[in-house]
């Protein structure tokens, strides 16, 4: 089974790039918008220069899912730098998932009322805990992507988020979104800051075990502490 993981990087965690490298049997691509200098994560690195600063950022995740659709793997993944990826539970995963059709998978959520009626979508996947493709369903976004792109286009700024225009682009063209366990793809949601801290993880966590993912994780001790505990999690409140 060949894997490709495809990290959409900002400048801001070049310093955790090393650390979010896929280990094998897993390939690993930095999506990045200004090359670094660090000889270590050179071959790692595909540049994708020439789009402005924007949030969400639309037209940098079309370019980052085009590119990694087009490379020949049975499975491609594509997330955020701030998610945490137990690829050891992945790698189990992926297997019970193998299918000659359309595979897409993802944190399944609903969105608001008033842009599933505008958007004619009833879900779709929250893009920063990835977006997991098997090599059917990429067949069919790289066949799309130009339309869907193009499409995306005609959607009001307020409305045109990166993670739902993926999302539409397949589940448009008959990709449903595949079900599984909620608890291996978690988000967890900050309780009273702007940022996650090791508090909201321990709360959202608890004593389950330990998910496949979690997003979002935005700092190197959060990190270091999910991956130590590779069975149950039990975080320090902090």
């Amino acid at each position: 089974m060949k894997v490709l993981v495809g990290i959409t990087l900002a400048t801001t965690y070049e310093p955790l790039m090393v650390s979010l490298r896929a280990p094998a049997p897993f390939d690993t691509i930095f999506y990045v918008q200004k090359l670094s200098h660090d000889p270590v994560l050179a071959a790692y690195q595909t540049l994708l220069s020439g789009y402005p600063p924007e949030y969400p950022p639309v037209n940098f995740t079309f370019a980052t899912m085009r590119h990694l659709v087009s490379q020949s793997y049975d499975w491609v993944i594509r997330c955020d730098a701030d998610t945490f990826v137990n690829y050891t539970q992945l790698e189990s995963f992926l297997w019970t998932k193998k299918s000659a059709d359309p595979v897409f998978i993802g944190h399944i959520v609903r969105g608001r009322r008033k842009e599933r009626r505008f958007l004619n979508i009833s879900y779709y996947a929250e893009g920063g805990a990835c977006d997991i493709l098997n090599r059917a369903a990429a067949e069919v976004f790289q066949q799309h992507a130009s339309t869907c792109f193009s499409d995306s286009l005609r959607i009001r700024w307020s409305s045109r988020h990166s993670d739902v225009e993926i999302s539409r682009c397949l589940l448009s063209n008959g990709v449903k979104l595949t079900p599984h366990d909620w608890w291996r793809i978690l988000m967890v949601r900050p309780k009273k800051r702007a940022h996650v801290t090791l508090c909201d993880l321990h709360a959202a966590l608890g004593h389950l075990t330990s998910p496949m993912i979690v997003h979002p994780v935005k700092t190197q001790a959060a990190r270091v502490l999910l991956d130590a505990e590779k069975n149950t999690v039990i975080l320090p409140c902090a």
